[in-house]
């Protein structure tokens, strides 16, 4: 059929190619909106409380910065997307909040530096951050941690090696 008319077999290549193009945008299109798609809420607060009863080891500069009560987020609810890990939330909460977090990558696994200025040592040697989900401290990364339905989620930040009451 397409032998005689060469625009023929000009135009059958291109609406092939066209098609596929069409498809893969689909494709992809699709696999964005399944990871975007909200499946629950969860629960997220940030503290510092620890600081309060040790700013004799909190750094100088810092001193103002310590909220009177050493709650930097209450408890606050947000969305959760299939596939989130504590890390996300955080990371998620601290942009839409306007929180300054600072974090690096190493091997893969997500470790929080410092939230709203307060940093890892900034309270004395053994000072940093850690986080909880659902009163519990997890034993992996929180980068690793996948966030389920109604889970609370809690970043301290703790002047002496996980005390952070």
């Amino acid at each position: 059929m397409f032998r005689n008319n060469r625009a023929a077999r000009i135009i059958f290549p291109l609406i092939i190619i066209a098609i596929l193009v069409a498809v893969m945008e689909f494709v992809d299109f699709k696999k964005e909106e399944k990871k975007d798609v909200i499946i629950g809420k969860c629960t997220i607060s940030i503290d510092c409380k620890t600081v309060l009863k040790n700013r004799d080891t909190l750094e100088m500069e810092l001193k103002d910065k310590v909220p009177k009560d050493g709650v930097i987020l209450k408890k606050t609810k947000v969305d959760l997307h299939k596939g989130d890990t504590a890390y996300d939330i955080l990371y998620k909460v601290t942009k839409d909040k306007n929180i300054s977090m600072e974090s690096n990558d190493t091997a893969g696994n997500k470790y929080v530096k410092g939230i709203d200025n307060f940093y890892e040592f900034s309270c004395g040697p053994e000072s940093g951050w850690l986080y909880q989900v659902n009163g519990k401290k997890p034993n992996k990364s929180s980068s690793d941690y996948k966030i389920k339905r109604n889970d609370v989620i809690a970043w301290k930040f703790t002047c002496k090696k996980g005390d952070v009451k």
